[in-house]
This record gives structure tokens, sequence and C-alpha cells, in this order.
């Protein structure tokens, strides 16, 4: 395990509708639902883009999970990344 996903930030502290950089299989950059609560990313696969959902560490389901490492703030959000669920 890498010392990033030790130090991931817990979910009571996440903010809904929030961009992270973290650390996961598929995705460095994922915004926090609340109401669902996973993380969304854009994911590109067999020349196929689409957004997906990840949990976070502590809803652990035995797949990939996001480890939100910090907060990104509206200025370094990526444009591809701006158009969410």
């Amino acid at each position: 395990m890498k010392s990033e996903q030790l130090n991931f930030i817990p979910k009571d502290k996440l903010e809904h509708a929030a961009y992270y950089k973290g650390v996961c299989r598929n995705a460095s950059i994922a915004r926090w639902d609340a109401v669902d609560e996973v993380f969304w990313h854009w994911r590109t696969k067999f020349g196929s883009t689409f957004t997906e959902s990840i949990n976070h560490p502590e809803d652990d389901d035995g797949f990939d999970m996001f480890y939100p490492i910090s907060k990104i703030e509206g200025h370094d959000i990526p444009m591809s990344m701006e158009v969410r669920k």
C-alpha cells in the first residue's frame, strides 16, 4: 500500500461536488457525490470515454477505491473534468 493511501481524507471531511486529487487504478482526479456517497471520474476504455463511480476506502467492496489526498480548488480543475453527473 502506498503512503498516500494511508493518509486519505475521511468521508466526513469531504465536500459535496468538490474535486479531489487522489490515488486509484483508473483516476487521479475525482468528484465527491455526498448524496450517493461515491466519487465520479472520467474513464476512457477501448476508445470510449464515460463517467464511472468509485468508492471511498471506508466503503471497501473488494474493488478499486479512490483515496482522496487533497481538495482541488476551482481554478485548478482540468476543463475536461468540469461537466459531471
